[in-house]
């Protein structure tokens, strides 16, 4: 599940800075101050976006919106060298600490790379959250005290909800123009076969054993940093990774198109980009596979990559179709999914991650979110074709209940590797 990033969201305008009085006078005292206090505490993690190529775009704006709702509720702002925002309303209306929360988590409605997520708040929530201070007061004292003590961590931005790549070792430089050729060049000689990983794709028989109908190969993300560039973070510059993802597409192609290596490519699932499917290197694996075939496999492409040019997706889309392969939407999430004509876009499946407020909707709290995971439900239970959808990221037995119950036949993920023991992280037997 290769994590293709956004190049479709337009540019933000930044704003003039704002300065807001340093989050160190707030904490100094705010144990004193906020004991029994009724008030509300906003938190913006903006430090979060801090490798986000729009980041100071986002965080301009946010500033604005702060600043703006202060003066209208004779709140107070704070800020610390991280540029993370803490806001403190002593009378604040809850009706408009919600609206105001609701209007910056609207900001990066549109931009799966900020889709960041709390267990039972919801998408977004990360990144904003209110307190109230006569249930939470503890809890804000906490997240400031988290704030004035803050190192900054390597965060999985987008998607959300993936866990395809899980960034090893300590602190990392981001990736640069300066050392972008020099890894390139690396990853251009290198051989990456010991770097290949898979995972299979299954459905379950009448007494709950799994039958794997496809297997997704991919290169280890996490692997190839360590063997490459170990202190560089390959997700911190979208523009950059999108061309290493390019070149690691065509190491995948290269791998395959040996068919010692591919034994069974009818049950491939292979993760591209659109462009990769166009390319010189995927004519000559299709040529190695056999014309004559009528299953060649199965392609998975990111919706980001999709939704950014229209015109060569249906084209690639019709193409590998041809051919003989079946087309996989992937990077779906529940609430991404209610707003998007999947029949009309003429995919064979659809890859939905198995997240928390999908599978179970007691636990979230955001309303907004909410409302998206049970229309993703609906559209799941009631599609024409459940069979086309591919339930990812099954952590829990729950996942795949819930899955079965909702008509959905395949799941993807660490329960089924670990429970079954059916031979996922080596690409070998495919």
């Amino acid at each position: 599940m290769r994590r293709h990033l956004d190049q479709a969201t337009p540019p933000l305008r930044p704003t003039t800075k704002r300065e807001f009085t340093p989050l160190s006078d707030f904490v100094e005292t705010a144990h004193k101050s906020l004991e029994g206090n009724t008030g509300f505490g906003i938190v913006l993690q903006l430090s979060r976006l801090n490798n986000h190529p729009q980041g100071q775009g986002y965080q301009s704006l946010c500033s604005d919106y702060v600043s703006r709702f202060c003066k209208a509720h004779g709140a107070k702002a704070y800020q610390n060298s991280q540029g993370d925002i803490v806001c403190y309303s002593p009378k604040g209306d809850p009706s408009e600490i919600k609206v105001f929360v609701l209007r910056v988590r609207a900001l990066f409605i549109e931009d799966p790379k900020v889709l960041t997520q709390d267990s039972k708040r919801g998408p977004y929530s990360a990144l904003v959250r209110s307190y109230d201070l006569k249930k939470e007061g503890s809890a804000f004292i906490e997240i400031l005290s988290k704030l004035m003590g803050y190192q900054k961590e390597t965060s999985e931005l987008g998607h959300t909800a993936d866990k395809w790549v899980q960034l090893r070792g300590g602190r990392t430089e981001p990736l640069t123009p300066d050392n972008f050729e020099e890894i390139h060049e690396k990853i251009l000689h290198l051989d990456a076969t010991s770097l290949m990983q898979s995972q299979p794709i299954c459905t379950f028989d009448k007494a709950g054993q799994p039958e794997e109908k496809m297997r997704e190969i991919y290169i280890s993300l996490a692997d190839l940093q360590s063997a490459v560039c170990p202190g560089v973070n390959l997700l911190s510059n979208t523009w950059l990774f999108q061309q290493i993802s390019l070149l690691l597409d065509q190491k995948i192609l290269s791998y395959l198109a040996d068919k010692r290596q591919c034994a069974h490519p009818e049950r491939a699932s292979l993760n591209l980009n659109v462009s990769s499917v166009l390319s010189e290197e995927f004519q000559q694996y299709v040529h190695r596979l056999g014309e004559n075939s009528k299953n060649l496999g199965n392609i998975e492409l990111q919706k980001t990559d999709v939704f950014s040019n229209l015109g060569s997706f249906f084209y690639a889309r019709d193409y590998l179709q041809d051919l003989g392969f079946t087309v996989c939407l992937d990077g779906m999430t529940s609430i991404v999914l209610p707003y998007l004509s999947v029949d009309q876009l003429g995919f064979d499946y659809v890859k939905v991650y198995a997240t928390k407020e999908l599978i179970d909707p007691g636990q979230e709290e955001d309303e907004e979110a909410q409302l998206a995971a049970k229309k993703a439900r609906q559209l799941i239970s009631k599609c024409k074709g459940p069979h086309k959808f591919v339930l990812a990221h099954c952590e829990t037995e729950e996942a795949i209940s819930w899955g079965a119950k909702n008509g959905v036949s395949l799941f993807q993920g660490w329960y089924i590797d670990k429970t079954f023991m059916i031979g996922a992280d080596t690409p070998k037997g495919v």
